[in-house]
């Protein structure tokens, strides 16, 4: 449980900082979103990781293969 409450408030540092900077630096373009992208990735590949060492399948893998097949 400490390492989530540590993550998420290091994730909501990471959106305030970028929200001040993007305030400041640069209004028209979407840094916060960027990051909340970023972080979001990081949080799907960390699920798909332990669903595959959890499952043993590479539900990861299947995905990608599906997102990447061209028809």
């Amino acid at each position: 449980l400490m390492r989530t409450t540590i993550k998420l408030t290091l994730y909501f540092a990471a959106m305030l900082a970028t929200e001040g900077v993007q305030y400041v630096f640069a209004k028209n373009v979407p840094l916060t979103y960027i990051t909340a992208f970023t972080i979001a990735i990081t949080e799907l590949k960390s699920l798909l990781e332990n669903v595959d060492a959890g499952t043993g399948a590479r539900l990861s893998k299947m995905i990608i293969d599906k997102l990447t097949k061209r028809k």
